[in-house]
């Protein structure tokens, strides 16, 4: 997987709906970053790709989560890597348009470098980093990624560990303020907002915690202020009930539990859906009920997948069947095995 680590974030708003203008290319800013960040920071098997972390899903890696990306930057890594996996089985092709439409012209395996100049490869699937809210083991910081200059720090610097990449919190004094600046992990923060139209966003905690109305929030100690990027921490502790969450702005010092949004009573709290589609970097109007989710809960993704069984007509291979299967071999690969032969 690589990632466009640049994707924007949305305002926290829910009343801005916007679509993006382009397609973010993940692999046009990869020299322009210091200290250099590498493209790979993860990989999952191809069946996952297939039925539990595809297109709009979330992926968990060791220390990031991250979902692939829609369909036009799949675009982007075939230029990069100059050549198209086609599946060539015409009545596949069928049956897929029988399920979603004759929009489909052909169908085509997930974009894969087998392997770079050097060994390592390093294209493959496009991702981004999702949820962009993350809190900090440190100091329990909590605040969305914003890039160079915001609260955290990418790190993916160690090009053939990938496992290795990560958010840092750089100067972190602990919990108290008190400690020894040192530089702390950051996670993704769990909690998300889902509807039943199929939007999928990130949980709004600045809204949450100043008790939003219809999208907008103020805060007691920046008065005129509409919508502002207090500092927030996410305080967590165990107790007899279970998980104990609660949302606490730093700046007037207001705090509100997570578990209000639990139960009967939690669907009213609810925030209203801004329409996202974080895969496509898009927002569309929406008034369908949301629901409370977890980041990584089985009940988040399903997959629509067709399957067919493609059984041989006859032992010898006729001019057709030959045919065929040249269709779905790449023009290099069939040059390379008919220079070799």
């Amino acid at each position: 997987m690589t990632d466009p680590i640049s994707a924007p974030d949305g305002a926290q708003d829910a009343g801005s709906f916007v679509a993006a203008a382009e397609v973010l290319d993940p692999f046009a800013h990869l020299d322009e970053i210091k200290p250099k960040n590498h493209s790979r920071i993860g990989s999952v098997r191809p069946t996952a790709l297939l039925y539990t972390g595809g297109i709009g899903a979330t992926v968990d890696l060791p220390h990031v989560a991250v979902m692939p990306q829609g369909l036009e930057t799949w675009d982007l890594a075939y230029k990069k890597l100059g050549k198209v996996f086609q599946v060539s089985e015409p009545r596949l092709v069928e049956a897929v348009k029988a399920q979603i439409g004759r929009q489909v012209i052909e169908l085509r395996r997930p974009p894969r470098e087998e392997t770079g100049p050097d060994g390592y490869s390093t294209i493959g699937v496009p991702a981004a980093v999702f949820p962009r809210w993350l809190r900090c083991t440190g100091c329990d910081l909590l605040a969305p990624f914003d890039g160079e200059g915001g609260s955290f720090t990418f790190i993916n610097t160690i090009r053939r560990r990938p496992d290795k990449a990560r958010f840092l919190h750089k100067g972190c004094k602990g919990r108290r303020g008190t400690s020894k600046p040192r530089d702390n992990v950051a996670v993704p923060a769990r909690y998300l907002v889902a509807c039943l139209d199929g939007h999928l966003d990130e949980f709004p905690y600045w809204g949450w915690v100043h008790q939003a109305h219809g999208g907008g929030w103020t805060c007691d100690k920046t008065p005129g202020v509409m919508n502002p990027r207090t500092l927030l921490r996410m305080l967590e502790w165990r107790s007899n009930l279970g998980p104990e969450v609660h949302i606490h702005c730093v700046t007037c010092g207001e705090r509100r539990s997570m578990r209000e949004l639990t139960g009967t009573a939690g669907v009213q709290r609810m925030p209203q859906c801004r329409g996202r589609h974080p895969h496509l970097g898009t927002f569309e109007d929406c008034n369908a009920e949301t629901k409370f989710m977890l980041l990584g809960a089985a009940n988040q993704w399903f997959p629509a997948t067709v399957s067919l069984l493609v059984v041989p007509e006859s032992a010898d291979l006729t001019v057709n069947d030959v045919a065929a299967r040249l269709q779905g071999i790449p023009p290099s690969s069939a040059l390379s095995s008919h220079s070799q032969g």
